[in-house]
């Protein structure tokens, strides 16, 4: 457009936007797509739903029928056809050329691969009563999968840090920007939690994210309790999962 839309004003012979541009179809389009994404940007001010750089990218068949329409309308066939085959050309070699900026993490497939099957495996050596913390983002996945085996309920989740648990979905700022002193004491506070909750044959299952935010809840998990069992896991919400059990209780797998 930086290259094209110059060349349309210089042209002159139309209006940049023709009649034949504001059509009802191309008018309803473009008020239906403002409408779907102002109202969730407008309500993720206080409460957030979703990351806008992941999700707008639903906005952008729209978006080319809007550019392309408007770039057709204001310019001879010729022109319309040269700016949008160059722009095309243009984004295609971009992305050719800046697609090992954000490679996208590959995990090994080991036989922990995946949420579904993870929460498998959880189930069958959770018992009931046990407590499950979160830490990072990955209860809503797992909660789902519980959901659908009909454990829901039967046991203690929490998640950490545990403003994580206002909105399954987001990772609180206090999360992101690595306050160490808030997550500090959010891990204490969680762990003397866990430490009441305690009884004979209960457990607690951390699934860590591998973040160095999720490190501060397992350090003091291993402060307070004794570990049992570690498992590496294949997935980019669960890295790794342990349990641990009450020092007066050890019983090693």
């Amino acid at each position: 457009m930086a290259v094209g839309l110059p060349l349309i004003l210089w042209r002159g012979k139309r209006r940049l936007i023709s009649s034949s541009f504001l059509s009802t179809s191309l008018v309803s389009l473009g008020t239906i797509v403002s409408i779907s994404y102002s109202l969730p940007l407008a309500l993720s001010v206080h409460r957030p739903i979703f990351y806008p750089d992941r999700y707008t990218i639903a906005d952008l068949p729209a978006l080319v029928v809007l550019l392309a329409a408007a770039t057709y309308s204001a310019a001879a066939r010729s022109l319309s056809v040269w700016l949008l085959s160059s722009l095309m050309l243009i984004s295609v070699a971009t992305h050719i050329l800046t697609r090992e900026n954000n490679p996208e993490p590959r995990f090994p497939q080991g036989p922990l691969s995946g949420d579904r099957v993870i929460s498998s495996w959880l189930l069958k050596h959770l018992q009931p009563g046990d407590a499950v913390v979160f830490a990072g983002l990955s209860r809503a996945s797992m909660d789902y999968y519980f959901l659908r085996s009909g454990a829901s309920g039967r046991f203690f989740e929490v998640s950490y840090p545990q403003s994580i648990d206002d909105h399954l979905g987001w990772r609180p700022r206090d999360a992101a920007a690595r306050r160490w002193d808030t997550l500090h004491s959010d891990a204490m506070a969680l762990a003397g939690r866990l430490k009441r909750l305690q009884g004979p044959g209960r457990r607690i299952w951390l699934l860590s994210d591998g973040d160095a935010g999720s490190d501060v809840m397992k350090k003091e998990l291993d402060r307070r309790f004794q570990q049992v069992s570690a498992r590496a896991t294949d997935s980019w919400a669960v890295t790794a999962i342990y349990s641990y059990c009450c020092i007066s209780s050890i019983k090693r797998e």
